[in-house]
């Protein structure tokens, strides 16, 4: 099948301009630039179910490109005792196919959560713990059905990491690194729960939490009032759509965050500037394009890493101040630009 017939074609009949990538299976890669941090101490945890066919290969295919390039790193499929023989003895034989390779087998809490958050929960806390028992001193938290497709991710990440140091809270060792992909703007206190990179206390005080309870009632950040000259309150529809996505009874990305936002021990206010000296004072939000993360869930497209802003398509979003627009790299350095006094447009 000659792929770049068709979508050569495709343009010509219909005007939409189709492009794709190949992340072969083959060993014979080739690699362009050579990591920096070939022996960076890190560990990889790869949380998550393993259902399907299409799912197992996705992992083997991340374990063989992550060896690769960071042969050192030592990786962690953290999955579910339940999961099909099959797919089991073969998950089995992909840790014994490369060095410091290995499997955790969670037991499914009864009560899998909202969206399965108590799933994500377990199976990245443990993987985490089990990463600090090995020693590492960073762990990446990543998914069973996603995959970085940027050789270098973990430089790029790591560089991130090291970059930023300044108006730490005192409950972190450094930021944690998350993605611009789910990250919106329209969600304060929020950060995409895709993946997490950092030190790895830091990556377990953020993954310990509570499990969500189906009789639980939902929590709210602390409140302190700012100032009534505030020039960034929240609408009330902004308002609603906070206490959503942080409530233990929605147990999404925005319950994830604001654990963090409790242990950090500092009050904050329903509004948009403490959102954002929020984000960038605990976490880095890294171009999810930049490190070409692939989530073929909802199709076999890459389009969902990209930027996205404007038209809110979600109904959650279409009141919201932001839509669905994302925090890129860009708009995150203006906070913590913003947040360390280093503004050059500030008066």
């Amino acid at each position: 099948m000659n792929l770049n017939k068709i979508f050569y074609n495709n343009f010509l009949e219909s005007g939409n301009l189709a492009v794709y990538d190949i992340f072969s299976t083959n060993f014979q890669y080739i690699v362009s630039g050579k990591p920096k941090n070939t022996s960076i101490n890190a560990g990889i945890v790869i949380q998550g179910g393993v259902a399907d066919s299409f799912t197992l290969e996705l992992v083997k295919l991340a374990v063989r490109r992550y060896k690769l390039t960071y042969s050192t790193c030592k990786i962690i499929i953290s999955t579910w005792d339940n999961i099909n023989e099959e797919i089991k003895e073969s998950l089995i034989a992909a840790t014994h196919e490369h060095k410091d390779v290995f499997l955790i087998l969670n037991q499914m809490p009864e009560y899998t959560g909202p969206n399965n958050g108590n799933l994500q929960i377990v199976s990245t806390i443990n993987g985490a713990r089990f990463a600090k028992n090995l020693g590492v001193e960073y762990v990446l938290k990543t998914r069973t059905d996603q995959i970085f497709g940027e050789f270098l991710f973990l430089d790029q990440l790591l560089s991130l990491h090291r970059s930023f140091k300044a108006r730490l809270p005192k409950s972190q060792k450094g930021r944690i690194v998350v993605g611009s992909m789910g990250t919106f703007r329209a969600r304060p206190f929020c950060v995409s729960d895709f993946f997490s990179f950092g030190f790895t206390d830091d990556i377990i005080l953020m993954w310990d939490l509570k499990l969500d309870d189906p009789n639980q009632t939902p929590r709210d950040i602390i409140i302190r009032h700012r100032s009534i000259n505030d020039e960034l309150p929240f609408t009330e529809h902004d308002l609603e759509h906070f206490r959503f996505v942080t409530s233990s009874s929605r147990a999404g990305e925005g319950y994830f965050a604001s654990n963090i936002l409790y242990k950090s021990g500092r009050n904050y206010s329903y509004d948009w500037k403490d959102s954002e000296e929020f984000i960038a004072s605990c976490f880095i939000v890294a171009d999810t394009s930049s490190l070409a993360l692939i989530w073929p869930k909802y199709g076999m497209t890459s389009s969902f890493s990209k930027y996205k802003s404007g038209h809110a398509w979600g109904t959650t979003f279409e009141k919201s101040t932001y839509g669905m627009s994302e925090i890129n790299f860009c708009k995150w350095l203006e906070f913590y630009m913003e947040l360390t006094d280093h503004n050059p447009n500030k008066k």
